[in-house]
């Protein structure tokens, strides 16, 4: 791992946990709020989509496939997350995201 890819996690980490934070209250918390929990959500693929377009993995597989591959992992463990999250509002879409 190179310190930028590290440097772009943390951002990344940093930026979930953040979402999380604002999910979890928004849903669980004393500020129940569905259009602001899906709202978050929505933003942060939002984020994933910049993340995506900054790293570039269609043009770093050529030279630099161990950082495609953290690149592919981030991506897929965040959307993953934020499969999870969509899950409690649409189960049964998510499901056919998932099993597709």
């Amino acid at each position: 791992m190179t310190a930028l890819k590290l440097k772009t996690v943390a951002i990344y980490d940093d930026a979930w946990s953040t979402l999380w934070v604002k999910i979890s209250l928004l849903m669980f918390g004393i500020y129940y709020n569905l259009k602001d929990s899906i709202d978050n959500s929505f933003k942060f693929l939002d984020s994933l989509n910049k993340f995506a377009d900054e790293t570039q993995p269609w043009v770093t597989i050529k030279d630099d496939t161990e950082t495609t591959k953290d690149t592919l992992y981030t991506l897929a463990e965040w959307l993953r997350q934020v499969w999870l999250n969509l899950y409690v509002f649409f189960p049964e879409k998510m499901s056919e995201m998932f099993d597709k």
